[in-house]
Parts: C-alpha cells; structure tokens; sequence
C-alpha cells in the first residue's frame, strides 16, 4: 500500500463515526481508492495498525535504535536525524535487505532530503508539496515471514522506482535519502498480535 501520510491523516479525521479511545485509529479496512477508514475492531476484514508497538519502542531509543549487530559501514553512511537514519537507495535496500534476513518487516519508508543538515520530509512542486513515503501492515490471513518477505520486496521497489519530479521546484542536486522503519515480531507480539502458522 503506498499512499502518502497526509491522505492518511485525512482519511483519519473524515471517518463518519469516533470509537472509543482504546480502538480510535487502531483498526482500519482499505478502500477502493486505497485510503484507510477507521473501524471498529469487531468489523470484518479490519485491519490493525502497527504504529503503536512501533511508537512504544521508538520511545525506548533517543538515538537510532540499530541493532549492534547492524553492519557499521551503512550506519556511517546513514544520516542520523533525531533517533532516525535516513540513507541512500542502494545503502537503503542493503538495510532493507539486512533486515529482512534477520526476520524483521519494513513498515514504513520515508523521502528525506537533507538541507544544511536539516530534513526536509517532502519535495516541493510547482503543483504543491509531494510527501513520498511507504507504509503497509499485515494483511488478515498473511503469517510473519509472508509479510516480512512481502513489505521487503514492495519497499524495494518502491525506493527504486523514486524518480525526482519534473515540476519540482527544489533543486535536483538535493541530497535524497530514505528513512525506515521496521518491527520485529516479538514487538508486536508483546502488543496483544498474532499470526497465522
């Protein structure tokens, strides 16, 4: 699913009915159109977001929370930016793929461009701002290494197929990055998640 976060938020906002604070925002179905709608947790085909085990252990961490097995060379390459690291494609889908050997998903990918050492999350059109970013969650009947296979593969794909806009007003010689979040299962098992065998 790629969509951008402000449409996310949008389709957050405009649901027609608030449920109760435990589950706002928690459970989800997918349109046609591809935007969320939140929904109770009893509803068929609901989908559960990730975010809350994700943001628990982001919490945890005021640096980037690598593991310390993670390969040194990608962590000098990364542009570390309060708690998150943002890297080139190609050093981005080596992180990627590292993760993936070792059982973990990426659920989210963000552009970064880097600006005086500041990030910069969009590009700026002359049509507006574009935000490019990635994010899935497991799918109903989907098991852990179905989905960690699955959101490497589309994550790559989505970072590969990143081609700076015609219409874009900043410059081309920005320097593009992409920061990535990923869980392991252990996470959002810990959060009440299960998976099929």
């Amino acid at each position: 699913m790629i969509q951008s976060k402000g449409h996310r938020l949008w389709a957050l906002f405009s649901g027609r009915l608030i449920w109760p604070e435990t589950h706002c925002g928690e459970f989800f179905i997918l349109g046609k159109d591809g935007l969320g709608t939140d929904v109770s947790p009893d509803t068929p085909n609901a989908l559960r977001q990730l975010y809350k085990p994700l943001r628990r252990e982001m919490r945890r961490y005021a640096k980037p929370r690598l593991p310390t097995e993670f390969p040194q060379p990608l962590i000098d390459q990364g542009f570390a930016y309060h708690g998150e690291i943002g890297w080139c494609i190609d050093d981005a889908v080596q992180t990627a793929e590292w993760f993936r050997g070792r059982g973990a998903a990426i659920v989210e990918a963000d552009l970064w461009l880097v600006k005086n050492s500041v990030v910069q999350p969009h590009i700026q059109t002359e049509s507006g701002i574009l935000a490019y970013n990635y994010s899935t969650t497991t799918l109903p009947s989907e098991t852990w290494e179905a989905f960690v296979s699955r959101s490497s593969n589309e994550v790559t794909a989505f970072m590969r197929q990143f081609r700076w806009p015609e219409n874009a007003t900043d410059p081309v010689e920005q320097d593009v990055r992409f920061s990535l979040d990923w869980a392991w299962k252990e996470w959002l098992e810990d959060d009440g998640f299960t998976f099929p065998k």
